[in-house]
């Protein structure tokens, strides 16, 4: 653990010890092997929201964290939970074969797909639990991995998905780096083709400041990798399109990740979902982590689920 990491924890427990709720952090392993963290804070509830961070994220530092009274006080506990892309570099345990070693992940290492794993053993964890009710959260590239994860599986266990600032990876990705863009998938293929797939493309870091592998780049820059197109509002939404149980979806009104108009990306998710109940808010003033404006949204979360989902 670093030293900020257990602060954070630190800080954390305080407060729900403090509030006389509980607080627990949790290890565990997915199907795969792998080593991953997350963090239970419970009121006794009989339901739970599991929330899933955004790219280079993490359990612990995130806009759950600031909304945890508001669930814990609605009714629904909250397990915030790592996957396999938090931070930028990591390194995890993996098991095999009975036996512990290191493997280093991260967001810029991470396979998207993988993160079925991760959102499924936590969801093992919380029903080992008794949660009666599991409302899958996602914030920024949570998003895809909540949708993939309920396209993929089809878990019942899923009762509802809310998504924060589902942004559209691919045509940001575009619009970030103009003509270099092409170049740098090309580049990574080649990559990929010579099973180099791990290798960093340095040249990003002329204009962002971000260190991705070949294969990280191009799953969201190759629209025949389900990554790029979840989330791709100029697509089909072929994914999102298969998704029934109940969907909310929030945005900040100043979202800096948007390409298009706010309202329009709304209308486009309005006219995609196969969800019959299917709602939508825009976060006056709020950005894309909607700082300052947590309790707002926490709130319009718990007053939406449980106005939806049956009991």
């Amino acid at each position: 653990c670093t030293p900020i990491f257990i602060v954070a924890i630190d800080i954390c427990c305080f407060k729900m010890i403090y509030q006389k709720n509980k607080a627990e952090l949790i290890e565990f392993f997915t199907e795969d092997g792998l080593q991953l963290h997350g963090f239970l804070m419970s009121k006794n509830n009989r339901k739970a929201i599991l929330f899933i961070h955004g790219m280079g994220g993490n359990f612990y530092r995130n806009i759950a964290i600031k909304m945890s009274r508001i669930f814990l006080n609605g009714g629904f506990d909250l397990f915030s939970t790592n996957t396999r892309g938090h931070d930028e570099v990591s390194k995890f345990l993996i098991k095999r074969r009975k036996k512990l070693k290191s493997v280093i992940i991260g967001a810029s290492f991470e396979k998207f797909e993988d993160s079925v794993y991760d959102i499924k053993s936590a969801i093992n964890i919380l029903n080992s639990m008794k949660y009666r009710q599991i409302i899958l959260v996602g914030h920024s590239t949570g998003c895809q991995k909540a949708i993939y994860y309920i396209y993929k599986t089809r878990d019942i266990r899923i009762k509802a998905a809310i998504l924060l600032a589902p942004a559209d990876d691919y045509n940001l990705q575009k619009e970030w780096f103009g003509r270099l863009f092409r170049s740098l998938n090309k580049k990574a293929k080649i990559l990929i083709k010579k099973r180099k797939g791990n290798k960093l493309l340095f040249d990003m870091l002329k204009e962002r400041d971000v260190l991705w592998s070949a294969q990280r780049f191009n799953s969201v820059a190759d629209l025949n990798r389900v990554e790029s197109r979840l989330f791709n509002y100029e697509g089909k939404l072929r994914e999102f399109k298969k998704i029934k149980i109940p969907i909310l979806v929030i945005w900040g009104e100043k979202e800096q990740h948007a390409i298009l108009p706010i309202k329009k990306y709304v209308e486009i998710l309005k006219n995609n979902t196969s969800s019959k109940k299917f709602g939508s808010l825009i976060i006056k003033n709020a950005d894309h982590g909607f700082r300052s404006y947590e309790n707002q949204v926490a709130h319009n979360m718990v007053n939406w689920t449980k106005g939806t989902i049956k009991k």
